[in-house]
């Protein structure tokens, strides 16, 4: 009988801490974030990331979202090691817009079937930076709409009604850079690089970079640049945060010329607010 008994005692000592050894070990995944999310999603830029959280809002208790070219990361080249290629092929779902050099070598590397294009139409041969046109970015929302849709049918309403909240925002940033762009017929955005090139396709504005493509400015780019501002036909000039824009104050001051300079990060803002920061700064 006492050996019964202390057979008992030892499976009951053994099963309390296996359950308590258990119970810690889901706590410690938890605060790892080590858990098993029903779909992951591997993101290439961080735009599309603030247009997959638009949408999703507060539902993403089910989703392990994660961006492989964060704030700051050179978009032009990065480290592709089998051990990030693996990681890469580990998602559920991969999200890009095809345009930027390094989605389209990582195009080369991964699984195809895991790929979701986010953006079907035609590009501009210079500029792949295509999610800087409302017009565009009305395309991407519907696309990854339809995405979370295909992968989340219980939720298409919650998601619908956040993307039908975007859509309306975008229609009417629009409409009101429409109406305010008509006072720049004819005169040009002066910018630094290639971003944005479809701003001024959707508004019907000339365009001028400092540096065409990858190519550095020469003295008869910077002459014409100067006789355009001293003819007054610069209407307003549009960069980003990552170039070194004092090249922008030296024209003006060499000029005596009074020109609006509006400064975004068009990779690490949500592209909504630099539409409605341009509209404001016009």
């Amino acid at each position: 009988m006492k050996a019964l008994f202390f057979i008992i005692f030892i499976l009951f000592f053994y099963t309390n801490i296996l359950t308590q050894t258990f119970s810690k070990e889901i706590e410690r995944s938890k605060n790892n974030k080590e858990i098993f999310y029903k779909n992951s999603i591997l993101i290439t830029v961080l735009p599309i990331k603030f247009v997959l959280n638009n949408i999703l809002s507060k539902n993403t208790q089910d989703y392990n979202i994660e961006v492989i070219l964060k704030g700051g990361a050179d978009h032009h080249n990065i480290d592709l090691s089998p051990n990030l290629i693996k990681k890469i092929n580990s998602f559920n779902y991969i999200l890009t817009f095809n345009s930027l050099e390094i989605e389209k070598l990582l195009l080369k590397k991964i699984d195809k079937n895991k790929l979701i294009d986010l953006y079907n139409d035609n590009y501009l041969e210079n500029d792949p930076h295509i999610w800087l046109s409302l017009k565009n970015l009305k395309k991407i929302y519907l696309n990854t709409y339809n995405f979370l849709y295909n992968i989340d049918k219980n939720n298409y309403k919650y998601y619908r009604d956040n993307l039908n909240k975007v859509i309306n925002k975008i229609e009417l940033y629009n409409t009101l850079l429409l109406n305010k762009t008509k006072n720049y017929k004819g005169k040009y955005i002066l910018t630094y690089h290639n971003e944005y090139y479809y701003f001024a396709k959707d508004y019907n504005l000339n365009i001028i970079s400092l540096q065409y493509n990858e190519s550095e400015i020469s003295l008869k780019d910077i002459q014409k640049i100067t006789n355009l501002i001293n003819q007054d036909k610069i209407a307003f000039i549009l960069t980003s945060a990552y170039y070194d824009n004092s090249v922008f104050f030296k024209l003006i001051n060499k000029t005596n010329k009074k020109i609006k300079i509006i400064v975004c990060d068009p990779f690490n803002e949500d592209t909504i607010n630099i539409f409605w920061k341009i509209y404001s700064n016009i």
